[in-house]
């Protein structure tokens, strides 16, 4: 995993470099300039709803719910400490990546895709990264990392297939609906993904020091 998490914090990277020198600029304006010329009510109305969700107030109960998930997996596993854990780990994470966002919007000012272009009123933050697909997408991974470790196979399954497909339509409801330049989504899933690969290398290395530390425990009594 920190191999993967390295190689989209290298992509990350390099699209970081591509959109301070100027060049993601050949593409991200031929790209708006598509979006807006292939847009279909149906879709406008479907992705309008979605992209709601990549809202910071949206994500923000999302996240407590999934913290009292977790908390409570622990209370009924008779493993209250490690619940509580979880849920720590967990609320930090989206707090530690939300902070990192805001900076770098804050350090590449990067504006907006013109008004013209926008089917919403954008927020009045910075371009770059973009928020929504960042912060959901690093949400979508958290949730289905701690399916995979605390869930039974099918219901981690499941989880993967309904969030990883709203994660990528969140992502792209901001370029479709003129708020967000391509490069933006590029790089904020690349971000999403490089925090939620370590933060599952870090929790799966806990796992099993715990596991480690207390199977000798076991055997003595």
């Amino acid at each position: 995993m920190r191999r993967v998490s390295g190689l989209c914090a290298a992509i990350f990277v390099m699209l970081t470099a591509l959109q301070a020198s100027g060049y993601a600029d050949r593409w991200d304006g031929p790209a708006a300039t598509w979006f807006a010329a292939e847009r279909a009510p149906e879709a406008t109305h479907i992705l309008r709803a979605l992209t709601a969700i990549g809202e910071m107030s949206t994500l923000t109960w999302l996240t407590v719910a999934a913290c009292a998930a977790l908390f409570a997996s622990g209370m009924l596993d008779s493993e209250l400490a490690r619940g509580a854990k979880d849920a720590g780990i967990f609320a930090g994470a989206m707090i530690a990546l939300s902070a990192l966002m805001f900076s770098l919007k804050a350090i590449f000012a990067r504006p907006r895709p013109p008004r013209a272009l926008a089917l919403l009123e954008a927020p009045q933050t910075f371009s770059y990264p973009s928020g929504h697909a960042t912060m959901t997408t690093f949400w979508c991974c958290l949730v289905i990392l701690f399916l995979f470790l605390r869930a039974s196979r099918r219901a981690a399954l499941m989880g993967t297939v309904l969030l990883a497909p709203l994660a990528v339509l969140v992502a792209f409801s901001r370029p479709y609906l003129g708020v967000h330049w391509v490069s933006d989504i590029l790089a904020g899933t690349a971000l999403a993904l490089a925090g939620g690969l370590l933060t599952a290398d870090l929790i799966c290395k806990r796992d099993v020091r715990r596991y480690e530390q207390k199977r000798p425990a076991d055997h003595l009594a």
